[in-house]
């Protein structure tokens, strides 16, 4: 299986936010998530997933499988947010080969 380069950046981001709470990641991403629900820029839609993913992370050891599954389903819907609204402003077709990068 290749690695996903959205867990590696979660376990970046992880290995970064250890000494905060699990309380205040998930009140920070809570507040992202509020604010941007409507029309999220694609990087943000793409910090909150991470955020997400980092939360997953951090219950993991904790046996806490109906908020990891929570977290996770979070993380998916806010990267397929992400996802479409950067084929919005830029096509993959325009993006994939062409080394255009849309200015984003």
């Amino acid at each position: 299986m290749l690695p996903d380069p959205w867990v590696e950046r979660a376990w970046e981001i992880h290995r970064q936010l250890e000494c905060l709470p699990v309380g205040t990641i998930l009140k920070a991403t809570v507040w992202l998530e509020e604010r941007h629900r409507k029309a999220p820029h694609w990087k943000t839609a793409v910090a909150i997933a991470l955020h997400y993913l980092v939360l997953a992370i951090r219950e993991e050891g904790q046996a806490h499988a109906d908020m990891i599954e929570e977290y996770l389903f979070r993380a998916v819907r806010w990267r397929e947010a992400a996802i479409l609204r950067l084929n919005e402003i830029c096509p993959p077709t325009v993006r994939q080969g062409s080394g255009i990068s849309c200015g984003h």
